[in-house]
């Protein structure tokens, strides 16, 4: 993806997530520094030009939630800190360990559905803990 996020996500044809992964950051650092932010806008921008209409979730895995003056975002980002990350895999997990669990046998009501339930309830349970 030349110019885009680390990840990009489509729950749907019309919603996504955009990933920014800051895995070499120190878990130590208490803020998202203006290098980091720049590049979320940059990956933003992208989305935008190539997704233009449709339903973005940003996210940026870092230690940190702070974002100083000197470095801003352009649009609304949600910081995933190392414990949500980890709760988020776990339920990722999950959420595919229920299509292995049912190989063979009848597959959960949810996967029965059309795939925006499918995508309603990866977001709603497993993007947003609901």
């Amino acid at each position: 993806m030349e110019g885009g996020s680390d990840n990009l996500w489509a729950l749907d044809d019309t919603q996504y997530i955009l990933w920014e992964c800051k895995s070499e950051v120190e878990i130590t650092r208490s803020e998202i520094n203006k290098r980091e932010a720049e590049q979320m806008n940059r990956s933003s921008a992208w989305f935008d030009k190539h997704y233009a209409g449709m339903n973005v979730k940003r996210i940026i895995i870092h230690p940190a939630y702070v974002v100083p003056s000197a470095a801003a975002f352009t649009h609304d980002v949600e910081a995933m800190r190392e414990s949500e990350l980890k709760r988020f895999v776990k339920r990722v997990r999950e959420f595919f360990k229920a299509f292995e669990l049912h190989r063979g046998r009848k597959v959960p009501t949810f996967v029965n559905r059309q795939d925006s339930r499918i995508s309603h309830y990866f977001h709603n349970v497993v993007v947003r803990g609901h």
